[in-house]
């Protein structure tokens, strides 16, 4: 699953200029969950880690741009949270760019409360940290 969630991120965030080995690696090395079409094409994908004791962290949810707007955002996301509580954890953290309103509304309007700020976020943007309770 690496190889195709990685070249899904890049195709799913064409502005990041972040090279697919870095996915790679990361989808790799923590818990991802992938959402298939027809059990064949990979077209959605969740990344969960543990940045800080105690807390599960959300960092990637990427939609196939042909699928998106069709609930399978939803889906993972309430995927990831369902492995993050199996694993024992109560918490989950995330953050998205300040620039993307949808992406504030989405994780919003699904429980998350806003808890800060990071004005360097991401290196191409500011960002919106957020956490929930699982």
């Amino acid at each position: 699953m690496c190889d195709a969630a990685s070249k899904l991120v890049v195709k799913a965030f064409p502005r990041m200029d972040i090279p697919v080995d870095f996915w790679k690696k990361k989808i790799c090395s923590d818990v991802s969950i992938g959402a298939m079409e027809n059990k064949q094409h990979l077209i959605g994908v969740a990344n969960v880690s543990n940045r800080e004791m105690g807390k599960a962290n959300l960092d990637l949810l990427a939609i196939d741009p042909s699928y998106q707007g069709k609930g399978l955002g939803s889906k993972l996301l309430v995927e990831a949270e369902k492995v993050a509580a199996k694993a024992g954890y109560r918490v989950m953290g995330l953050m998205t760019e300040q620039v993307k309103p949808q992406n504030v509304a989405f994780y919003s309007s699904r429980g998350y409360k806003v808890i800060g700020y990071d004005p360097r976020g991401y290196e191409h943007s500011p960002s919106v940290k957020f956490e929930k309770n699982i």
